[in-house]
């Protein structure tokens, strides 16, 4: 998609119209109509059913100079302007529309009065992160329910009453049987987990052989899943299809050490995941680490940070796409 290319939402065009017939009341039944939905806005494309628009917005309590969102490189371009966002006549409405595939996941921050002069580069998007309240960080994912014509809004992700993150149901009502839930585990699920384990042991030896080995049941001792059970600043999420544990995450809280040059932080870490291969690129990695993301915020940590091996085949480009970035680089010379 060229990101320069004119796209006007339905929802912003029908605002607009009603704005210049003096409705007063339209802007305000605009927001309470996203507060209600959700955001992004998701709507339909006429020519094209495997495509969807996609209207980021910024409501300015302040006035701004500018505003953007991030990271979405491969949506929306490498060049700055590409991810301003414009604003909608004298209202507070900042947006900015792009057409993407249907099945689209990803997550962005909104960055208002961003004067970073670049999208690419480590140093320029922590600069921009630090810059943007954590809750700036926004997961959304597209499924078949969009806006049509008079049709209802797609909501973005769900989470029900126990915590549980499910996809969206279809527009039929009925559940997508693929749809993982994700729980957390408890010490009956340590049998499915230590074979995953064993399962994402292989795939690090045969993509990394001088540093992996293969391991045989079990794969972490009885300890390990005792510890991680039990401890407060640590949990492991499990994805689960038809009642069977088909993934999972582990994660814990971490401090930065007390000690120049270091600045003491607090920030959750990743310490393993593992999707199984039959249901790998199925979007279960993805929620897995949503929820992962989510209880770090619970734990009022400002970052969730992982270390992934560089290795064809690997995680990089999946992690990439979700937003992560580089933050430092291990480098190893064989002598």
């Amino acid at each position: 998609m060229d990101a320069r290319e004119p796209l006007e939402s339905p929802r912003l065009s029908a605002l607009v119209q009603a704005l210049a017939s003096r409705d007063r009341t339209s802007l305000d039944a605009f927001w309470r109509a996203v507060a209600r939905h959700g955001a992004p806005l998701i709507e339909a494309v006429a020519d094209d059913a495997d495509l969807v628009l996609v209207t980021f917005l910024w409501r300015a309590t302040t006035p701004l100079a500018t505003a953007a969102v991030f990271p979405l490189r491969h949506v929306l371009g490498t060049e700055i302007a590409d991810h301003r966002m414009a604003r909608r006549g004298d209202t507070a409405v900042w947006y900015t529309t792009c057409r993407v595939r249907r099945d689209f996941c990803g997550a962005y921050r909104l960055s208002p009065d961003d004067r970073l002069g670049s999208v690419m580069g480590d140093t320029t998007c922590m600069r921009r992160c630090a810059a943007v309240a954590p809750e700036g960080l926004v997961v959304f994912q597209l499924h078949r329910p969009v806006q049509g014509p008079g049709g209802p809004l797609s909501r973005n992700r769900r989470e029900d009453r126990h915590g549980a993150t499910r996809r969206d149901r279809p527009h039929n009502g009925k559940e997508d049987p693929m749809s993982p839930t994700i729980r957390e585990a408890t010490a009956g699920d340590a049998p499915a987990i230590d074979a995953l384990f064993a399962e994402g042991d292989a795939f690090h030896a045969a993509g990394a052989p001088a540093s992996f080995r293969t391991t045989s049941a079990p794969a972490r001792p009885p300890e390990f899943y005792a510890q991680a059970f039990a401890a407060p600043h640590e949990r492991i999420f499990v994805a689960e299809q038809d009642g069977v544990v088909v993934g999972f995450l582990h994660v814990v809280l971490r401090d930065m050490p007390q000690q120049a040059p270091f600045i003491p932080r607090s920030f959750a870490f990743v310490e393993a995941m593992v999707v199984g291969e039959s249901v790998r690129g199925t979007g279960i990695g993805r929620a897995l680490l949503y929820r992962a993301e989510g209880w770090a915020r619970e734990q009022d940590v400002p970052t969730l940070e992982l270390t992934v091996w560089d290795f064809p085949g690997g995680a990089i480009p999946f992690y990439e796409g979700l937003g992560y970035v580089s933050q430092l680089r291990r480098m190893r010379k064989a002598l």
